[in-house]
C-alpha cells in the first residue's frame, strides 16, 4: 500500500507542476503579447483590458484546475483509466456503414494541447450493451460517442470534429459533426 500512495504522490506533484508550467506559460505568452503591442505604440485602452481579460481567463481556468487537482489529492489517480461522451447524432443515410474519423483535433480552447488520435475511440450502442471501439459504424447506426483514454492529460472541455464517410466512399456525402467531451 505505501507504494501505491508514494508512486500516487509522485504523479499528483508531476501533474501540479504540468500545470504551473503551463500557466507560468500561458501567462508570459499573454504579457509578451501586451508588451509586443505596447512598443509598436498601438497598446490602446480596449487593447489593455482585452491584455487583463485574457491573464484573467488563463488564471481563472489554470487556478481551477489547480484547485480541484490539491483537493482531490493523491487520490486523483483514481479516476477512471478512460472518459466517454455524450451521444452523438450518427449519419442520416443509414443504409451504409460510414467510417469516421478526426478531422479537427480534440483541443481545449484555453491551450494548445489537443488528445493524440490513438487515445481517441469510437461505440455505438448495441442491444447487448458491449462496448467496443470502431472506426466504421456500422449501417443502421443512430449515434456514436467518444471514448479517451485519459491518463497524463489535462482535464477540461475537450472540442473537436469527426467526419462521417460512406463505405464506400460517395462524393459529396461527408457528414461534419461537432464533437466535444469532458475529461
Amino acid at each position: 500500500m505505501k507504494q501505491t500512495t508514494e508512486r500516487n504522490l509522485g504523479e499528483w506533484l508531476q501533474y501540479l507542476n504540468s500545470i504551473m508550467v503551463r500557466w507560468v506559460k500561458q501567462s508570459a505568452a499573454v504579457i509578451v503579447d501586451g508588451a509586443d503591442q505596447m512598443s509598436t505604440g498601438e497598446h490602446t485602452v480596449d487593447s489593455c483590458v482585452k491584455t487583463v481579460t485574457r491573464l484573467a481567463d488563463v488564471a481563472l481556468l489554470n487556478g481551477v484546475e489547480y484547485g480541484v487537482t490539491v483537493l482531490a489529492g493523491t487520490g486523483f489517480t483514481m479516476l477512471a483509466s478512460h472518459s466517454v461522451s455524450d451521444w452523438f447524432d450518427g449519419p442520416t443515410n443509414q443504409s451504409c456503414a460510414h467510417s469516421i474519423e478526426i478531422s479537427a483535433p480534440l483541443s481545449r480552447n484555453v491551450s494548445d494541447d489537443p488528445i493524440p488520435r490513438v487515445r481517441i475511440g469510437f461505440q455505438v450502442p448495441t442491444a447487448d450493451g458491449a462496448r467496443q471501439c470502431l472506426d466504421v459504424l456500422p449501417a443502421g447506426t443512430t449515434k456514436f460517442r467518444l471514448v479517451v483514454f485519459r491518463a497524463g492529460l489535462h482535464s477540461g472541455c475537450y472540442t473537436g470534429t469527426v467526419v462521417l464517410t460512406p463505405v464506400p466512399p460517395a462524393p459529396g456525402n461527408l457528414v461534419a459533426v461537432d464533437v466535444d467531451i469532458e475529461l
